[in-house]
């Protein structure tokens, strides 16, 4: 092929521009003179004519959300004008030739415009540049002419003035000779309409999605729950804007399809990806793919056809003046090349560029640790509904049935409520519909691991299979010795794909392969153990794995046929591992340590471990050896990823690296708590080796985890509390039950509570209540009875539990909402130094007054008077000054503080106390604040942070503006000035001052 020379280059540009942008511009502009459906809306006009399926999808959506003409394809454009504007289509039709001597018709004009349009997009890529100053010319001249006739036909036909006809022909020239000769190369809006039509050419096909519900985590986001659709525009409390949206999710959970659907709606133009449409662009990056540490030559093979027309420097000014949503998937399967692509993007990139990153829970922090000094927004997964999930299974399974789901799902629900946020996981709850179908017991279903649920799976398929061909096969046949070497070649194809092929898709050589004198019917094994993709509109005559964590799966069992007839297993398995080991050069990299160990089948713990169910090793070895290999093998693997892979040019804490194996060893322990270990390995073992992957790290919180993920399993909490640190516990929502467990062999000195979620409620009696029988420091924080300004919910009855006359426990810090009748509890905690109440009486907020001086050691209160109609206590108008103690750090929040009882409040906030850290207050208009603040200072009191409820309508919701201290640094005409600024636009004036 013809070298494509730099010239030709800018010429393309122009062509591509004629042909496809001042097409559309004129052809828009005819559209607009001739449309017959005069004020009715063009969908209603185009259902009213009956020929609304004529349009493609992706046309139908534009026309729906009321796109310009001016923006839509020529083809688009074409069609309109052809059924809407009666434009004839006979005597000639619009296809015909012209003949010679004959003046062409409009219809022909239009034909002849979109078969230009279509010669220039449809090009093979090594044609598209290939434009000689000629072939400009030639094609500026036939456009020219072309456009020109369009508009003269188009005038004559609507009856337009000669004058206005003229003045459009006059501007349609001007538009060629300046496109023609445009010397500035591609502008921002060409590279955007360029690359987004090569994103469409490569576009999967239309799949089944179901929109999860995400939930916003870190601190003091109250797990805010946000729509996919708005996640693109998600904002902080602050209504700033973030740079990265980080998105957490176990395998299977839906992050690579969320990237595709954000993509699928963006390139559809969905309505549900409105806030996509600010976005010129939208460019993913497949971390397991990336082979180029350079961004500009990782987008050349991504947008080949539009990055031609660019050099480096008009590449670089174009990323910058783009608004760009990139979306990273699958920082967990990163190559070693990925970190260096990623931080090339983060200082190419323009201020308004979006990042949206997804990895599992486990890779968070070294994902995190790339955006430095970024503002990040951490996003989850949260629990499908019920018929979300019924619609997920409906969309993997289309052949079943409503009897056949309602028994499923009824099952999934009948389990606690904490085990079922594993049911919301996509991935495993296909799986999980399927070994259904084969009549798995509900047991089986409970809290399931990937590894576990495909084992079963394996087995389950297989002997089914056997069955199913043994009512075809000739007597003294031996069918299962058959499906046994059809499965090894399975698990060969699957070891093959899983090193070289990111595709999930069977490649036409892999299935030649198994189909080729297997001695089983192929196709009935090959839908047995894989998907038809074909089924959803993928290719015909193809499979592929469910999902990658499947070809794993299947692939550590390739290394178990390897080894299970060797006469020497081990040294086998360490031949095979040492031949591939070099692959594993593509994966290492000093940010994320060893590759994926969930899901990367050549790491030898994943591998060794995920097969000891086999009994293999067992046969060879003797359970001491064997145990004591492991424990070998664990450290060299922490040894390689703290030394053997470190650069010596930087310092990387150990700690980040050895997390990376730490994910395998919790399903590791998950699959012996199953009984999935046919051999004798005890909890002491499980434990003693994860505790030689921690080296020293003792952290409570890692143990937790540990218990929660095996079922809270007795044996392996008192092999956990011997290594436990038992200084401090903090336990949080889902470890409650662990805890509890755990208490039974230790009792640490200090632990702290915290319930943010009030579903994890039923399960804190229980271990309040063993609590309380020890000698221990307790720290509890109902935040959901704190926060939840809508619950009436009290926290009385766990109050009771460690502040009854038998308590051993000492509560140091509370927080939660009591009642009247509850607050009395209190006297009983003695060493209480930190209270953080939420009271919704007032004659609770005078029983606080009388209980609260008696704790000698409090040294802070946080109150909030959460009262509807906010009577004030009467016992506090008489006058008289503060209760507290000035040692005493006081904060009061006052959120339904009204402007008919600011007078009485001023009163109850000096009688309160003298002195406040902070001092918060609900809506209140330039008055009330005005009032306010002159009756707390004629009573002198001093409030170090005063701050006030604004509603910030860009927001739709109230946003707390500090608005300095008292007493005042500032005159009184100076503030209300600067209040009143304040009050008539909050956005711009919200940190008006420090001082007032």
């Amino acid at each position: 092929m013809m070298q494509v020379k730099k010239e030709n280059l800018l010429n393309y540009s122009r062509y591509s521009r004629l042909a496809l942008m001042v097409t559309a511009r004129y052809m828009a502009e005819v559209f607009d003179w001739l449309y017959k459906g005069g004020s009715l809306d063009l969908e209603k006009f185009l259902k009213q004519r009956k020929v609304i399926k004529q349009f493609q999808k992706l046309e139908l959506e534009k026309i729906k959300v009321k796109t310009d003409p001016t923006n839509m394809d020529v083809t688009c454009l074409y069609k309109l004008l052809y059924y809407t504007c009666d434009i004839p289509s006979e005597n000639p039709e619009w296809n015909t030739a012209v003949k010679a001597g004959q003046k062409r018709s409009l219809g022909q004009i239009l034909y002849r415009l979109r078969d230009i349009r279509n010669s220039v997009s449809h090009k093979e890529p090594g044609t598209l540049t290939q434009v000689s100053d000629e072939n400009l010319n030639d094609l500026a001249k036939e456009l020219e002419e072309l456009l020109a006739e369009m508009l003269t036909l188009a005038g004559k036909e609507c009856g337009k003035q000669d004058s206005v006809v003229a003045e459009t022909i006059c501007n349609m020239k001007a538009d060629v000779v300046r496109e023609q000769h445009a010397d500035d190369g591609i502008t921002v809006r060409e590279f955007v309409t360029l690359g987004r039509q090569e994103l469409l050419k490569r576009k999967e096909r239309e799949f089944s999605y179901v929109e999860p519900h995400l939930v916003q985590n870190g601190k003091n986001t109250f797990d805010t729950v946000i729509p996919l659709s708005g996640l693109p525009s998600s904002r902080f409390r602050d209504g700033s804007q973030p740079q990265v949206i980080q998105v957490t999710g176990e395998a299977g959970a839906g992050k690579t399809s969320l990237c595709k659907a954000l993509m699928a709606w963006w390139l559809m133009d969905d309505p549900k990806a409105k806030a996509l449409a600010d976005y010129h662009l939208l460019l993913d990056v497949t971390c397991a793919q990336v082979k180029s540490r350079d961004l500009h030559r990782y987008l050349h093979g991504m947008l080949p056809e539009t990055t031609k027309l660019c050099d480096t420097a008009s590449l670089t000014r174009l990323l910058r003046e783009a608004k760009i949503l990139w979306l990273i998937d699958g920082w967990d399967e990163a190559t070693k090349d990925a970190p260096w692509l990623l931080q090339d993007l983060l200082q190419s990139r323009g201020e308004s560029h979006i990042i949206l990153a997804t990895c599992r829970p486990g890779f968070s922090v070294t994902l995190t640790n790339q955006f430095i000094g970024q503002r990040i927004f951490y996003v989850s997964f949260a629990r499908f509904q019920k018929e979300e999930m019924k619609e997920l299974v409906r969309g993997k399974l289309p052949d079943v049935d409503n009897t056949f789901l309602k028994n499923f799902l009824d099952i999934l629900h009948s389990f606690p409520n904490e085990e079922q946020d594993d049911f919301s996981n996509p991935l495993k709850l296909q799986l999980m519909a399927r070994m259904y179908l084969m009549n798995c017991l509900p047991e089986l279903l409970r809290q399931p691991s990937l590894v576990y649920i495909y084992h079963n799976m394996i087995e389950r398929q297989r002997e089914s299979l056997i069955v199913r061909c043994q009512k075809d096969s000739a007597p003294g046949e031996d069918v299962e010795q058959k499906i046994d070497a059809w499965l090894e070649r399975l698990y060969k194809v699957s070891f093959d794909s899983a090193r070289s092929d990111p595709s999930l898709l069977l490649t036409v050589k892999s299935v030649k392969n198994l189909s080729k004198e297997c001695g089983v019917p192929e196709k009935l094994c090959l839908s047995s153990f894989l998907v038809c993709p074909s089924l959803f509109g993928v290719m015909a005559h193809s499979y592929a794995f469910y999902h990658d964590t499947q070809r794993c799966v299947f692939a550590t069992r390739h290394l178990e046929c390897c080894c299970k007839d060797d006469d020497n297993p081990e040294a086998k398995l360490r031949m095979v591992l040492d031949v591939d080991s070099c692959e594993l050069e593509n994966h290492m990299d000093p940010y994320l340590g060893i590759y994926d160990l969930v899901t990367q089948f050549l790491l030898v713990i994943r591998i060794l471990l995920s097969r000891i169910s086999c009994g293999w090793i067992c046969n060879e070895v003797r359970q001491k050896s064997l145990c004591q290999a492991l424990l070998r093998l664990a450290k060299k693997f922490v040894h390689i990823v703290k030394c053997d892979h470190l650069p010596t040019d930087r310092w990387i804490e150990a700690s980040a690296l050895r997390s990376r194996l730490v994910p395998v060893f919790l399903q590791v322990m998950e699959m012996w708590t199953r009984g999935l270990f046919h051999v004798s390995v005890s909890a002491t073992f499980l434990v003693d080796l994860f505790a030689s992957l921690l080296e020293g790290d003792e952290d409570p919180v890692r143990w937790l985890e540990v218990i929660r993920r095996c079922e809270v399993n007795e044996e392996l909490a008192r092999a956990v509390s011997r290594k436990i640190d038992g200084r401090l516990w903090v336990i949080s929502d889902g470890d409650i039950r662990a805890a509890t467990m755990l208490l039974k062999y230790i009792t640490p000195e200090k632990v702290t509570v915290n319930v943010s979620d009030s579903k994890w409620l039923p399960q804190l009696h229980e271990l309040l209540l063993r609590l309380s029988k020890s000698r221990v420091r307790l720290e509890l924080n109902i935040q959901s009875h704190l926060r939840d300004l809508n619950s009436k919910d009290d926290s009385d009855s766990y109050l009771e539990l460690i502040c009854r006359p038998q308590a051993k426990c000492s509560l140091t810090i509370f927080s939660g909402h009591l009642s009247v009748s509850g607050l009395p509890l209190l006297s009983a905690a003695r060493r209480l130094t930190s209270l953080n109440l939420r009271i919704t009486q007032p004659n609770a907020v005078c029983k606080l007054t009388e209980v609260a001086p008696k704790l000698t050691q409090l040294n802070s209160l946080i109150l909030i008077y959460d009262n509807k109609k906010f009577i004030v206590p009467d016992s506090f108008v008489d006058g008289s000054r503060g209760i507290f103690s000035q040692k005493l750090q006081v904060h009061l929040i006052l959120p339904h503080l009204r402007e008919n009882s600011v007078n009485m409040s001023v009163n109850f906030i000096s009688r309160f106390s003298e002195q406040y850290l902070r001092l918060i207050v609900g809506n209140l208009d330039l008055k009330g604040v005005k009032n306010l603040v002159t009756g707390l200072e004629n009573k002198a009191v001093i409030v170090d942070t005063f701050a006030i409820n604004v509603y910030v309508e860009e927001y739709k919701m109230d946003i707390s503006v500090n608005i300095g201290s008292l007493p005042m640094q500032t005159s009184m005409g100076d503030f209300l000035t600067r209040l009143h600024d304040l009050f008539k636009d909050p956005l711009r004036h919200m940190l008006f001052v420090k001082q007032m």
